[in-house]
């Protein structure tokens, strides 16, 4: 629940490194289907100086190539989404204690008195009712008023629901967000843009892989990480206008 400074920000070094990736993974997808692009175009220009065999043999090899870097761009791209989803799970439900040891001790202390107090208030007795007081306690701005016992409420009910399988609670947890403290704050937004982004990251995939399967002969369109950024679109290869220009 609680680590020391130093610890926080080494996970959350870690955490930033996967999210590079992430973050930059739509712009490697465009580059692999660029330069697919400009191989296709070459072979459908040469068509006419290369026995049919031949051409198909090398379109085909086109194609290999192109999934072969694709498949391995998206194994990267999994592999750096699995390490920042678990880090931020995990520093979401981690608190970086101050490095002075008086102000820990303080901040402790502080903790103690807002958790002992979250548990008078809620009685975790069972999902519906724990979640419904939590309700009662963020319409009537007991959480705004007092950030502490809104870190308390999202680290120790949070705990109790997870080990009971509270949905209901859970949910409701999730609405707590804005009145969190930082860093804490932020790590939950960061869990909404992982799973936002991932989504849309994958499908950028599934339009890379069909491009490169129709060889280049539709449009590709490959969405950003952020939906504010939108899309960025990968023309077609025009075999009309390759075989024309050769003859």
């Amino acid at each position: 629940m609680f680590v020391d400074t130093e610890q926080y920000e080494a996970q959350r070094r870690q955490l930033n490194d996967a999210l590079r990736t992430l973050r930059n993974a739509p712009n490697r997808i465009v580059d692999v289907l660029q330069t697919a692009q400009r191989d296709f175009g070459a072979l459908y220009r040469a068509k006419s100086e290369l026995r049919d065999e031949a051409w198909k043999q090398r379109l085909t090899k086109l194609v290999q190539s192109a999934e072969g870097n694709l498949s391995e761009l998206q194994a990267q791209v999994e592999t750096a989404y699995t390490d920042a989803e678990k880090l931020a799970n995990q520093l979401a439900n981690e608190f970086p204690l101050p490095a002075d040891t008086a102000k820990q001790s303080a901040f402790l202390a502080r903790y103690a008195i807002a958790s002992n107090r979250l548990t008078a208030l809620l009685g975790y007795a069972d999902d519906s009712g724990t979640a419904s007081t939590l309700r009662v306690f963020m319409e009537n701005g007991t959480f705004e008023r007092d950030t502490m016992l809104a870190l308390a409420c999202w680290l120790d009910a949070g705990q109790v629901a997870d080990a009971r399988g509270w949905s209901v609670t859970n949910a409701v947890l999730l609405e707590l967000e804005p009145l969190l403290p930082e860093p804490t704050r932020s790590m939950i937004a960061l869990g909404r843009e992982l799973a936002t982004g991932m989504h849309r990251v994958r499908t950028g995939f599934a339009q890379a892989f069909s491009y490169v399967r129709n060889t280049a002969r539709t449009v590709a369109v490959i969405p950003a990480w952020k939906p504010e950024d939108g899309v960025i679109r990968v023309d077609a290869t025009s075999v009309q206008q390759t075989q024309s220009a050769v003859l």
